[in-house]
């Protein structure tokens, strides 16, 4: 049993509030996001594979690549890393239920419900194959519905880490053999092609409430998905139109090559059947308990429509047909004969970006930067990803695209003793953390304005971006003595009461009730001006709604206290 991390707290930043899932590769928890304010889902490496650090390393580069990639209907990842052991991947939390899950409670779905649910699957698949994404790992547990009836397509970034091992391959396919396409089964790369086909299995599935191949034993699925014919979804459920059976039956060939060309094609072809059906009003899924219409029912409202659809159609496939074919083998022997030569991609990970554009150039290929991350392995500005990789063959004039390293995400804390505090503050910046609470105190042995202690301590390792908190020597403490002039002689001294006034210093509590609505981050500073000169006491980064106090002293008959969010003044007392 995997040991709860509940309560655990990843990157000073993602603290675990409860577990909320259990998968065969990873334990899935709720958290906040204290950065961010807002709730996220982490999804934990299970313990029997975090040994594998290939996979593991894979895992997160793959998650690291997805970042970024914002569609309505992807579950977006957020961030991903490795600590203390512990390799998490942060994604969108999405409150609802699976499409597995629906499917068992309610199918067979309404046939408007499934026409949209396959055009916005076909969507978010389009979006991520037009950017060298493949989901690999296509099927109703990964599709889930939120309460507001929003469809969420999960786990897009699996796929190129299990790829990378044949032992998390097989197991993979094992997990996944209802849904996968034969060619995948036998050992070959997940495709486009391939996500068409799980959709497929995944629309037979809604429509009928059954997968179309089952079996004691994955070996045994695997055989039906390659030899047996793609079973009937009208012989299932007389409800579905012939035509949403044909754009089925295509998304279930036995070749890739005979499936959509891809995810845009069969879109296309599920509109034309919602237009067709005359189904263009908007997606809206009935609660859980509501009573489903028959299929019979359907059937009727269907059944008139359909000798018009079909009519139509072919009256359409006749006039057009001859002209396509003919364009397109124009366009084939045109493309043969004068479109561009196809080149093998280079090995650009581990190469500077000047150096991966001067290879590119010289092949006639395209570079494209896709994202700048921290990596532990490569040195900044070095590649460490890319997509199509190494080895693949493409168009010239073609992209590549690459993900580039920003160096360690981790920096060693620098010393701040005795330098100044603008020294200090620019020593803190330059090492890329950021300055967190500056305070003074007195010292016998630090002079004035210089920094007399620090946290974390000097040569700490910490990530990027952490504060640093440091104190400010007030110098030694004031001590009432006479003041004599050039002469020697002494001058008549203040009443003892009004020159301890002036001296001893004097504590104020400055108090921001509430840092108000802006940025999620604001810096909030308190600054003195007394008979020791102007200085600021005080900084923070707060954020909207945040109560910050601090008490500070003053020396003099006045002290003047500023408050300062963002370098704009908010706040001002004279004591």
């Amino acid at each position: 049993m995997e040991t709860s991390l509940v309560g655990t707290v990843l990157k000073h930043r993602y603290e675990i509030i409860q577990s909320i899932g259990e998968g065969s590769l990873f334990t899935v928890y709720k958290a906040e996001d204290k950065i961010e304010n807002r709730i996220v889902a982490i999804k934990v490496l299970r313990a029997e594979y975090a040994s594998n650090s290939m996979f593991l390393e894979r895992l997160v580069v793959a998650a690291q690549a997805f970042i970024g990639l914002r569609h309505p209907n992807i579950v977006e990842v957020y961030d991903a890393g490795s600590e203390n052991g512990i390799c998490f991947v942060v994604v969108e939390y999405v409150q609802g239920l699976d499409l597995k899950e629906r499917i068992r409670r309610s199918a067979p779905l309404a046939l408007s419900a499934v026409v949209d649910l396959g055009m916005v699957i076909c969507d978010a698949l389009e979006y991520a194959h037009r950017r060298g994404f493949v989901h690999g790992d296509l099927r109703s547990e990964n599709v889930f519905i939120t309460d507001e009836g929003h469809i969420k397509v999960a786990d897009f970034w699996v796929y190129d880490a299990v790829a990378s091992s044949q032992t998390m391959r097989t197991n993979a396919m094992m997990r996944s053999v209802h849904y996968t396409a034969p060619e995948v089964a036998e050992g070959e790369d997940a495709t486009p092609a391939a996500d068409v086909y799980s959709l497929g299995i995944m629309l037979y599935e809604a429509l009928t409430g059954a997968l179309p191949f089952d079996g004691d034993t994955p070996i045994t699925v695997a055989l039906k998905h390659a030899k047996e014919p793609i079973p009937s979804v009208r012989a299932a459920n007389p409800g579905v139109p012939k035509q949403l059976e044909l754009v089925i039956t295509k998304a279930l060939q036995k070749q890739p090559y005979q499936r959509y060309r891809s995810a845009k094609a069969m879109f296309n072809e599920l509109k034309n059947v919602r237009e067709a059906l005359n189904l263009s009003k908007p997606l809206v899924w009935s609660s859980v308990g509501e009573k489903k219409s028959s299929p019979a029912t359907e059937e009727v409202v269907v059944e008139e429509e359909r000798d018009v659809v079909v009519l139509s159609t072919l009256v359409k496939t006749l006039t057009v047909t001859v002209i396509l074919i003919a364009l397109v083998f124009l366009g084939v022997v045109i493309y043969v004969w004068t479109g561009p030569d196809e080149v093998e991609v280079p090995q650009l990970i581990g190469k500077s970006l000047s150096e991966a554009r001067e290879i590119t150039k010289a092949r006639h290929i395209e570079l494209n930067v896709r994202a700048e991350e921290y990596n532990e392995k490569y040195d900044e500005g070095v590649i460490y990803f890319m997509n199509p990789p190494a080895g693949r063959h493409i168009k010239e004039g073609k992209f590549v695209d690459v993900w580039v390293s920003k160096g360690s995400r981790y920096a060693s804390v620098p010393s701040l003793v005795r330098l100044t505090e603008d020294e200090a503050r620019r020593r803190v910046t330059d090492t890329g953390l950021v300055v967190g609470v500056v305070s003074q105190d007195y010292s016998d042995a630090v002079p004035a304005g210089s920094v007399m202690s620090q946290n974390p301590a000097a040569g700490t390792r910490v990530e990027k971006g952490r504060p640093v908190n440091f104190v400010v020597s007030l110098g030694p403490k004031f001590e009432e003595q006479n003041v004599l002039t050039p002469s020697e002689e002494p001058q008549p001294q203040m009443p003892e009461a009004q020159t301890q006034a002036q001296s001893e210093p004097r504590s104020f509590d400055v108090i921001v009730n509430e840092v108000p609505p802006g940025p999620q981050n604001q810096l909030v500073e308190i600054a003195v001006e007394d008979d020791l000169g102007k200085r600021t006491v005080f900084t923070q980064v707060a954020h909207p709604g945040d109560r910050v106090s601090h008490t500070v002293q003053g020396v003099g008959k006045q002290v003047i206290i500023r408050v300062y969010i963002d370098g704009k003044l908010v706040k001002e007392d004279v004591r």
